[in-house]
């Protein structure tokens, strides 16, 4: 997957085990979750606090210079969730699998829980800040803008359509692609334009789903993308939101019947009511029954 995973290494220190990488010059002060949680929040610009996550913003020493990184906290309430694999861990495989496929992701610089959980309770990730990027303009209970907005309209209409498609046709789904998880790096116009699909906790590889599983599934993308959209006059209108599906789809390397199922899917849901966040497409849809 490329030589910058050959320099994620498994460490067991101070605490903590996981991934961490040779050049990160950094390891954990402490050996608690919360002390170290308290250490990096005192040193750095919280970002989002939320249930279950909070972000912070911080210079830590990699590759002999300060570099702008975010850590993630992550706390599992759900005894099920405790069980499985720490989100940490999970983030830094499908980064990985991302940038094997060519796809631009963040770089993930640390995954470590406490060794001495049995249950998975408490995790933490270090990524590198991609630096430079703009945001797609977002609405909901949940926001929380990071960086500076890019208007959903004309170019970067085409070109989310046309890596959203990409994405998907590479057996990728994101699972949680609210329109503050994409973002712009460069101008829209530009041939070297990059667009990073950020917040991977849900983004699965399912190239051997079955097909209608997987048209469910990026139909779920896309509703969440243009129903997580501001509802502003102008940023976008209903004609960008037909125009970027139509674009999409006629990027897909499908054929007729799968697309018409898409489409269908997509427009059954955002046409029956407003998408509610957390909401999973199941939901949604004996919800609209009742109705």
């Amino acid at each position: 997957m490329g030589g910058f995973t050959s320099m994620l290494k498994k460490t067991d220190t101070n605490g903590f085990k996981g991934w961490i990488h040779e050049e990160l010059d950094w390891s954990p002060a402490v050996s608690h979750i919360d002390e170290l949680l308290k250490s990096i929040s005192a040193k750095g610009e919280q970002v989002l606090h939320c249930r279950g996550r909070d972000i912070y913003r911080i210079d830590l020493p990699f590759q002999g210079s300060p570099s702008s990184c975010f850590v993630y906290f992550f706390r599992n309430t759900s005894f099920s969730r405790s069980l499985k694999s720490p989100w940490p861990f999970k983030i830094m495989r499908i980064s990985q699998k991302m940038r094997s496929l060519g796809f631009p992701s963040f770089e993930v610089l640390a995954a470590l829980r406490p060794a001495d959980e049995l249950r998975n309770r408490n995790s933490l990730l270090i990524a590198r800040e991609i630096l430079d990027v703009r945001e797609l303009p977002a609405t909901g209970n949940h926001v929380y803008k990071v960086h500076e907005s890019l208007p959903f309209t004309g170019e970067v209409v085409k070109r989310t359509a046309i890596e959203l498609a990409r994405f998907h046709d590479a057996g990728l789904v994101h699972g949680d692609l609210k329109s503050r998880h994409v973002l712009f790096s460069g101008d829209p116009g530009d041939a070297d334009c990059l667009i990073y699909f950020v917040d991977l906790e849900k983004t699965r590889h399912c190239r051997f789903l079955p097909a209608l599983a997987r048209d469910i599934l990026a139909a779920r993308d896309i509703i969440q993308l243009l129903t997580s959209l501001p509802d502003e006059e102008g940023v976008p209108g209903e004609n960008e939101k037909s125009r970027f599906l139509s674009l999409y789809l006629g990027e897909r390397s499908l054929g007729d019947r799968r697309r018409k199922r898409i489409r269908r899917f997509a427009g059954f849901y955002l046409g029956s009511g407003s998408f509610r966040q957390g909401e999973t497409l199941l939901q949604g849809l004996k919800r609209i029954a009742r109705r």
